[in-house]
C-alpha cells in the first residue's frame, strides 16, 4: 500500500470512528436506539450497526436523515467534539429550551420565572461555585 493510500485509509477510519462515537452519544442523549433509526429511516439493522461500530460511514443523504431524526445538525454527527465543545452545546441547548419556554409565557409568567430564577440563585443552593483554583487574584 502506498503512503498516500495508507494515509487515506487512516483518515477514513478516523472519520468512521468520529461518526460512530457521535452517533452512539446522540442516540443515548436523545433516548433513541439503533432499532428506532432502522424503523424511522427504513435502513437495515446491519447497516445501522456498522455505522455505530465504525465499520462503515453513511452517505451524506443518510447522515442528513439521521440528523433530522435526532434533531441535530449533520456537523454534530460528522465533526469531532471534545468535552469543551460538548459542554458549550449542552449549554446552548438548555438556553434555547429556556428561551422557548419563556416565550410561551405571558408577561406575568415571564416575571414569575425571573423571580423564581433569582430566588434559586439567591438561595445559594443552586448557584454555581467557582473552583478556588479558577479565581483570579487581584495583584
Amino acid at each position: 500500500m502506498s503512503p498516500k493510500s495508507k494515509e487515506a485509509a487512516i483518515r477514513a477510519q478516523k472519520e468512521r470512528d468520529i461518526f460512530a462515537q457521535n452517533f452512539r452519544r446522540l442516540l443515548e442523549a436523545k433516548g433513541k436506539t439503533q432499532a428506532d433509526i432502522v424503523a424511522a429511516l427504513d435502513i437495515t439493522s446491519s447497516t445501522v450497526s456498522d455505522w455505530a461500530n465504525a465499520k462503515k460511514y453513511p452517505r451524506i443523504d443518510k447522515m442528513q436523515l439521521i440528523a433530522d431524526h435526532l434533531g441535530v445538525l449533520v456537523s454534530e454527527l460528522r465533526d469531532e467534539h471534545n468535552a469543551a465543545t460538548q459542554a458549550r452545546q449542552a449549554f446552548s441547548h438548555r438556553m434555547q429550551r429556556l428561551a422557548e419556554l419563556f416565550e410561551e409565557l405571558n408577561d406575568d409568567g415571564q416575571e414569575k420565572l425571573i423571580e423564581y430564577a433569582t430566588d434559586l440563585v439567591s438561595s445559594g443552593r443552586y448557584k454555581k461555585h467557582v473552583a478556588p483554583d479558577r479565581i483570579q487574584k487581584n495583584a
